[in-house]
């Protein structure tokens, strides 16, 4: 049974189930605005054509054709379609087991949206790409989903590199090491997958640690070892800045951000975003959701 939700939340078990796949992949026309809400999964979008926009995270962002962009569960957004407009789409969506760790690893490295403007070649590169997943779910040829997995990775990386060349300044992260793929890399992928996954829900360290079948207290060890920073802070920081994202791109109440974010205490929530962020979530909202303080 599904817990309450303060944020309407979309689930991949209602998109993605076809043949078994945890993915889909559509192409559509989107004629009406969509409310704040967030997804469990990951989403892929490309504009064919249209005119409007959408607010990640409180960051405005133009849906002009050409523009591919990223949303990950983590994300919360809006989409605002002008009157009289309506906007086709390429659709993919997937869970983190199609992503591989290196891929992921940049992805979760990227701060603001995971989105490009690409031009010319780059765009119908990006376009064929897409067509040749949508040609492999369409068939059922050897290796489908060898091909879809590989297709997409390829995607993704393109679409970090392009965001790369867009801002003059190549992103440092992830894991480059020829160790990527040794089972303790994949026990820290399934770990992370998992936190990142319930973070919002009351999660304890022995549940995370039962989910890649480690001891708590070996987990616990590892886990600070993988992250650089202990489990239950790990998790609060996720916390914060999920509710962060709230405070600034929605009009939720602060009680309701709270407990959407998986904090039980509102007076302990609130202290522990103005200990991280230096301002109240109430102060950061009023002051317009950029953290400078203004004159009455």
């Amino acid at each position: 049974m599904r817990r309450k939700e303060w944020l309407e939340r979309l689930y991949g078990d209602d998109y993605m189930e076809k043949d078994g796949l945890s993915f889909a992949l559509s192409e559509y026309e989107v004629d009406r605005s969509w409310e704040l809400h967030g997804h469990d999964f990951y989403e892929l979008e490309f504009v064919l054509a249209g005119d409007a926009y959408q607010r990640i995270n409180g960051v405005d962002m133009p849906l002009i054709p050409g523009r591919l962009y990223v949303l990950t569960p983590v994300d919360a957004h809006h989409v605002l379609v002008h009157p009289n407009e309506r906007l086709r789409l390429i659709n993919v969506k997937f869970s983190e087991e199609w992503i591989d760790e290196e891929v992921w690893q940049l992805l979760i490295a990227r701060n603001g949206p995971l989105a490009a403007l690409p031009a010319g070649d780059a765009q119908a590169r990006f376009l064929g790409e897409l067509r040749r997943m949508q040609a492999e779910l369409a068939g059922q040829r050897r290796g489908r989903r060898l091909a879809i997995r590989y297709t997409l990775n390829r995607l993704l990386l393109d679409l970090l590199r392009e965001m790369d060349d867009a801002s003059g300044s190549p992103a440092v992260g992830g894991t480059d090491a020829a160790h990527a793929g040794e089972p303790e890399q994949q026990m820290k992928k399934r770990c992370l997958a998992y936190v990142h996954r319930h973070y919002r829900e009351p999660v304890t360290l022995q549940q995370a640690a039962s989910s890649v079948n480690l001891s708590a207290n070996y987990f616990s060890e590892k886990f600070h070892e993988w992250v650089g920073q202990p489990f239950r802070l790990y998790v609060l920081k996720l916390r914060l800045a999920y509710a962060d994202k709230l405070v600034r791109c929605s009009v939720l109440p602060i009680t309701d951000i709270a407990y959407e974010s998986g904090f039980n205490s509102l007076p302990y929530f609130i202290r522990a975003y103005k200990q991280h962020y230096g301002l109240s979530p109430s102060r950061v909202r009023k002051n317009g959701g950029d953290g400078t303080e203004r004159k009455e």
